[in-house]
């Protein structure tokens, strides 16, 4: 099989996170209409939903391939990971950084959905 099958699950993660998540931005955008900020409020949440959806969509996909028995658990993680840094946001002043934020829920929802997909697996 692959000898290294946690880079296989993080790079078609990634894979997916840059499928999706434009494909979010632009229906999140043409959902929210042409009204002053609202297109650009729907581009972000469609964006952040899109972002952790690939992740977990692609990671997922990876855990199926190599025969993982809960592919679904990596879209938990990536939300997971989502949320935390949302919630996190405003105490760390993240939410004024956006150069800052976006990389930060890339490697988040990264995260959460790996520590997802493999908890409480036993190590070889």
């Amino acid at each position: 099989m692959n000898k290294y099958p946690w880079l296989l699950e993080l790079l078609v993660g990634l894979l997916g996170a840059a499928l999706v998540a434009p494909l979010g931005a632009m229906l999140g955008r043409g959902i929210a209409g042409n009204e002053n900020m609202a297109d650009l409020a729907g581009a972000l949440t469609g964006l952040f939903i899109g972002l952790p959806l690939g992740i977990g969509l692609g990671m997922g996909l990876a855990a199926r391939w190599l025969g993982e028995k809960r592919p679904f658990l990596p879209l938990i993680g990536a939300f997971a990971g989502l949320i935390l840094v949302m919630l996190l946001a405003e105490p760390t002043r993240l939410n004024q950084n956006t150069n800052l934020l976006f990389p930060v829920v890339v490697v988040a929802s990264l995260l959460g959905a790996f520590a997802a997909l493999h908890w409480g697996q036993k190590r070889p």
